[in-house]
């Protein structure tokens, strides 16, 4: 785990999946927070927020701050608001998505696309914090690019729904109260994680089992041929979270448990929608409106009159292919009564 300073290795990313209003700006400020708490003053440590960069934008920055602490490695964070503003950039020969694969595999950054020529930043250990709404990241990238590589870097937390209560400022004492945690475990992570025998016994069965899992959708074979890696990574943060330098066979449930109902199910849904053509995909971010809609949804009049479309016949055709995959529920016109449209079926239960 240990790499240069007191960096744990590989570093685990983020990608914070979901519509305007959800929370991902405030759950990524309040780990920039609490990096800066712990870290910030940890030579070659290195805390960006960005609304945009560039590769070469990145290495100067790192090169300074590795020059400035006299330290032969670099590690930190990129936090970005809004993944569409990145990825739709190129590095020169290849796309930004490529460059973020190999900057979070490799140990040595190079860069070949500068005036000054080649310029290189060793021993890297940087972890990403990424949002994005569902209707930018469509438009940024290719389901090929997001389900061929990029995703399987990341650990993606897809939310759908608004919180249920109001937002509440996160108080001192619990920040100081998890940045006190989180200092002992960069002071005292040994060299290497140790696991349990039980543990890695279950790692491997439930490999073999994700190994022979019907799979929906082709896109998505790669998280299950990744599994065993993914279980070992989300054990690594519940057995870190523990206080522990070991990961047990509690770790590894819970983590077959968070990957398997919780991250997998929606991460699905979505790569399937990405692999739609452009007349699907402008009706998946016409479903998306219905999220501003709320628990009143839309009437069905309104709703078939947003879709590009002026054929009445045409029209439910597209309703009912956005209610067959899911992705909006209808109650129909009835007699002296117009239809309704919600985005979630609570909201439609609870509005009959």
């Amino acid at each position: 785990m240990r790499r240069g300073g007191f960096r744990l290795f590989p570093p685990t990313s983020i990608f914070l999946l979901g519509s305007s209003g959800v929370g991902k700006s405030k759950a990524l400020q309040t780990a920039r927070t609490l990096v800066r708490m712990v870290a910030g003053d940890r030579p070659g440590f290195s805390i960006l927020h960005a609304s945009s960069f560039t590769t070469r934008g990145l290495m100067d920055a790192w090169g300074r701050a590795q020059t400035d602490a006299n330290a032969g490695f670099l590690e930190g964070i990129v936090t970005v608001n809004e993944a569409s503003a990145i990825l739709t950039a190129k590095t020169g020969t290849e796309t930004m998505a490529q460059w973020i694969i190999d900057l979070l595999e490799h140990e040595n950054i190079e860069d070949w696309t500068g005036k000054s020529g080649h310029s290189i930043v060793k021993n890297v250990t940087v972890a990403l914090g990424i949002c994005s709404t569902v209707d930018y990241l469509r438009k940024s990238i290719t389901v090929d690019q997001f389900a061929g590589g990029l995703m399987h870097r990341f650990l993606i937390a897809h939310e759908t729904t608004r919180p249920d209560v109001d937002e509440k400022p996160i108080l001192n004492e619990d920040l100081n109260d998890l940045a006190q945690e989180l200092r002992s475990i960069t002071d005292e992570a040994p060299e290497y994680m140790a696991v349990a025998k039980d543990a890695e016994i279950l790692i491997a069965a439930f490999g073999r089992q994700a190994e022979r899992r019907n799979i929906s959708s082709t896109y998505l074979s790669g998280f299950w041929n990744r599994y065993s890696m993914l279980l070992a990574r989300v054990g690594t943060s519940f057995a870190l979270s523990d206080g522990l330098y070991q990961i047990e066979r509690r770790h590894v449930e819970a983590a077959d448990a968070l990957l398997r109902n919780f991250i997998y199910p929606p991460l699905e849904a979505f790569v399937i929608e990405m692999s739609y053509g452009p007349k699907q995909q402008t009706l998946f971010r016409l479903a998306d409106e219905l999220f501003l809609a709320g628990e009143k949804g839309m009437s069905e009049t309104d709703f078939k009159r947003k879709m590009p479309t002026t054929s009445g016949r045409a029209a439910q055709e597209m309703l009912d292919f956005l209610v067959s995959l899911g992705c909006v529920f209808w109650n129909p016109r009835r007699k002296g009564l117009d239809g309704r449209v919600w985005r979630f079926e609570k909201w439609k239960e609870g509005g009959n």
